[in-house]
């Protein structure tokens, strides 16, 4: 009877230690998953963030340099990309003009260099003059 009773006390106490280890590895395995799942909200959300900063940007840069290079037209419209595809510096922005009857062609500086004095500029190839 007595080694019956401290076999189930040996048992029971195997038991209340898988438990508890199952515990802590069940608590560990979900900080891993909490950790990673915040790492991705936050990639995802800094480079969406980015972009609209550099889009935002740009359209505010585009703005002045069109009035500058045509002070007697009026800006229609515009759009500039937030992204940076070939990583030289500058997005890509589309400006209509009033008395112009394509799209101008600009590529606008990214936050950074936009601060340091650069300037947007006309995408090579892109004619200046009225069409």
């Amino acid at each position: 009877m007595e080694r019956k009773q401290i076999l189930i006390e040996r048992e029971s106490s195997m038991q209340s230690k898988s438990t508890q280890k199952s515990g802590v590895f069940s608590k560990i395995k979900m900080i891993v998953f909490l950790a990673v799942v915040l790492a991705i909200v936050f990639f995802i959300g800094s480079t969406l963030g980015v972009n609209t900063l550099r889009q935002m940007r740009a359209e505010t840069q585009v703005t002045r340099f069109v009035k500058a290079l045509y002070p007697d037209q009026s800006v229609v419209g515009k759009i500039c990309q937030g992204e940076d595809t070939d990583t030289d510096g500058y997005v890509s922005c589309a400006v209509t003009l009033t008395l112009r009857e394509n799209p101008l062609s600009v590529q606008c500086p990214t936050i950074l260099k936009s601060y340091l004095g650069t300037t947007c500029r006309l995408t090579p190839g892109t004619s200046p003059v009225n069409i």
